[in-house]
């Protein structure tokens, strides 16, 4: 199912029972939004290529009472109106639901301006903005529900393509889902890379034995450091991996293990910090960022043979 379709099919059938329920576009569409136009065009706004003022808009109708959900490519919606996220939206806690498309290399043909390696470090350095991040159909759905129910400021981040859904296992919640289990390590990944870990752990399982637990995360909030820092508890070995740089689910990761005194051997693993003026499809893309199935099958093998010789050095 398209990720796109999987969230805004949801939002119109809210919507249709929520008269607060606005949406705002900066001059951006998806197939489903077709429907909230035909259904409800009294409530749906394209303000045309101006993200900023969009913001703005949104934030006077909040404090109207209205519950605006606001649309566009990634870094239009992050990097772009920074200032007017932090001022007009978390510093005043209001009700508004950003909404980005086009994660990490989503618009890979596009080049710097449409790449959102961004996305992820951005949005967590806003105090009081909940971060979301959808990773299949089933939690890119439950994303709109759970926006107007937390009554704050949130950002969700929404894939364009076809994605299946991820296993879910014991101990998933709202927050996470544990999406494979194992006893030499965890995984931590977050987006539609989750996919790719997937691969690379059941890969490293069947190859060299090394059984991997992947957690998917999905939100990122006030007790995410706490959520994870359980997880982390009874492991000896903790891998990030994200479509971004290593400064946004890596970092706070990082965050978490200092904060609660966690011993552990953690690497990160995310795009090189650099822009990408290359071209081509976003499997091309991640490889050439370092971050393909491949590479992060061969980054997590050469941490535990190298773990091996370390101990056999010293034994």
């Amino acid at each position: 199912m398209d990720m796109r379709d999987a969230y805004f099919d949801k939002l119109v059938d809210l919507a249709l029972r929520d008269q607060r329920v606005v949406f705002l576009t900066s001059d951006h569409d998806a197939f489903a939004l077709k429907r909230f136009r035909q259904l409800i065009p009294s409530r749906y706004f394209n303000v045309g290529i101006a993200e900023q003022n969009m913001v703005g808009v949104a934030s006077g109708l909040a404090l109207r009472g209205f519950i605006p959900f606001v649309y566009g490519i990634t870094p239009f919606v992050t990097q772009r109106v920074y200032e007017h996220l932090v001022l007009d939206i978390a510093a005043m806690n209001l009700p508004v639901h950003i909404v980005g498309v086009g994660s990490g290399f989503s618009y890979s043909t596009d080049g710097p301006s449409h790449h959102g390696l961004m996305e992820i470090s951005s949005v967590l350095s806003i105090p009081g903005l909940v971060m979301q991040c959808s990773s299949d159909p089933i939690s890119t759905s439950e994303f709109v529900s759970r926006s107007i129910a937390l009554q704050r400021p949130t950002y969700t981040s929404i894939e364009r393509g076809i994605l299946s859904d991820l296993p879910r296992l014991e101990g998933s919640c709202d927050e996470f889902i544990v999406c494979r289990d194992g006893s030499d390590g965890v995984i931590f990944s977050i987006g539609a890379i989750t996919h790719d870990v997937m691969i690379s752990a059941n890969r490293l399982a069947e190859d060299i034995g090394i059984s991997l637990m992947v957690v998917n995360v999905l939100v990122v909030d006030d007790g995410f450091e706490g959520h994870v820092a359980r997880l982390i508890d009874s492991q000896k070995n903790v891998f990030s991996v994200e479509e971004g740089y290593v400064d946004g689910l890596g970092l706070r990761l990082s965050h978490a293990m200092h904060r609660f005194g966690l011993k552990v051997s953690f690497q990160s693993l995310g795009a090189q910090k650099r822009y990408f003026f290359e071209s081509g499809s976003r499997s091309y893309m991640k490889k050439l960022a370092g971050i393909s199935a491949e590479q992060i099958y061969e980054k997590i093998e050469k941490a535990y043979r190298s773990q091996v010789l370390v101990q056999h050095s010293n034994s």
